[in-house]
């Protein structure tokens, strides 16, 4: 590129080449000009790979990454944020899309006191876009500990998400929580700006990248890494939310004298 651009924008993809071209326009269509899109060709097998050579070379905004071998969608944005050129980095799944003003707001709503900036957004299904997270928040590590309330997608230094290492890439399911909270423990607080300013499809029929059936032993990864430093309302509401996950008829008691047992166990191990 003639330029360092300000943001790369970072994508794992794999065999959605509908969906893909729809999430890269998104990013084609900002009005922040200076970034730079990093896909990363997660080994597919369909029409994925020559549709991302012809389009480098009509983009030169565009670069692609291909796995020779399918290593995850976690291991691929890791190796897309290495590869940035940007002073900053965010994040786009292939199923969803950015509003045309979400880069141009989340450079103008960062500052380097924050770990991250992060917005809200439009759960988008068949028949509406219902807004989420559609409120101003400054995040914290106690926060946190609740929920993650900066969503699947948070713009930051490269310099930031390196220091604390980048994905994990040992979670099968929470990796953006997991890493988002460890951005707010290594930097200290977050911003969350209320303005919806990305859509995220649900109802295109294919698996979610943020969700699968590994979700629940993504709960159990979290309570493992940092059940130090819960306290017992940290511990209750994270029980509600893997039951929630879970969808089956477990009694909320049930799930929460399981988790106590296994937080006191970390404890005292």
């Amino acid at each position: 590129m003639s330029h360092q651009p300000l943001v790369t924008v970072y994508m794992p993809t794999k065999n959605r080449l509908s969906l893909l071209k729809r999430a890269i326009a998104s990013v084609e269509s900002q009005t922040l000009a200076d970034w730079e899109l990093i896909v990363v060709n997660d080994a597919s097998t369909d029409e994925t790979a020559s549709y991302l050579n012809d389009l480098c070379d009509k983009n030169p905004k565009v670069r692609v990454i291909h796995n020779e071998e399918s290593i995850g969608a976690c291991a691929s944005r890791n190796k897309a944020i290495n590869a940035a050129s940007g002073k900053f980095v965010t994040g786009l799944d292939d199923d969803d899309e950015f509003l045309p003003k979400r880069l141009e707001k989340m450079i103008a709503a960062y500052s380097e006191e924050y770990a991250y900036v992060s917005s809200g957004a439009y759960w988008v299904t068949e028949k509406k876009a219902k807004p989420i997270l559609a409120t101003d928040l400054i995040m914290s590590p106690d926060t946190e500990l609740y929920t993650n309330n900066a969503s699947s997608q948070v713009l930051t230094t490269k310099e930031k998400f390196l220091a604390i290492g980048g994905f994990d890439e040992a979670f099968v399911a929470l990796q953006d929580y997991d890493c988002y909270f460890r951005l707010v423990c290594r930097f200290g607080k977050a911003r969350r700006i209320g303005e919806p300013l990305m859509n995220v499809h649900v109802a295109h029929g294919q698996e979610r990248i943020s969700s699968s059936s590994n979700s629940v032993k993504g709960f159990d990864q979290f309570l493992e890494k940092h059940g130090h430093m819960m306290k017992p309302s940290h511990l209750h509401t994270l029980a509600k939310r893997r039951l929630a996950r879970m969808r089956k008829k477990v009694s909320l008691a049930y799930l929460w004298h399981s988790l106590a047992a296994r937080f006191y166990l970390l404890q005292h191990r």
